[in-house]
């Protein structure tokens, strides 16, 4: 499984569970695909004991999941404000930016972007000459 979908299903669990868990279907209309593409993820998803689930149930994310699932909803999030407020997009197109831009940057990129978006660090221009 690609990285990126995995990362995508966690941020999604993570937004959509709140602790009464999530039906395969409720995953699939937000996705626009089918239940077994949801399926099939959801079953490697379980094997990493991201997940639990059982058949015809709810899913829930495990302990795990739910440490990888927010870490994906923070980075999407503030990557979503970052080209909103620095690229002067509308939100729509910072939607469909940070869905991208989220699995691009490294941790420490991630850490520096954070704090640039709230503020906690003013970067400074390095020029090479």
């Amino acid at each position: 499984m690609k990285k990126e979908i995995q990362e995508n299903y966690l941020r999604l669990l993570f937004e959509l569970e709140n602790g009464k868990g999530v039906r395969n279907v409720d995953i699939a209309r937000k996705l626009n695909v089918s239940k077994a593409s949801v399926f099939e993820i959801l079953r490697k998803l379980r094997k990493q004991d991201f997940i639990k689930f059982k058949k015809y149930g709810k899913i829930f994310l495990t302990r795990k999941g739910k440490i990888y699932g927010e870490k994906h909803f923070d980075r999407h999030f503030i990557i979503r404000d970052f080209v909103k407020k620095y690229l002067n997009l509308n939100h729509k197109e910072a939607i469909n930016q940070a869905d991208s831009l989220e699995h691009a940057f490294s941790d420490e990129s991630f850490l520096k972007i954070k704090n640039l978006v709230r503020g906690i660090e003013i970067l400074k221009p390095r020029y090479v000459g």
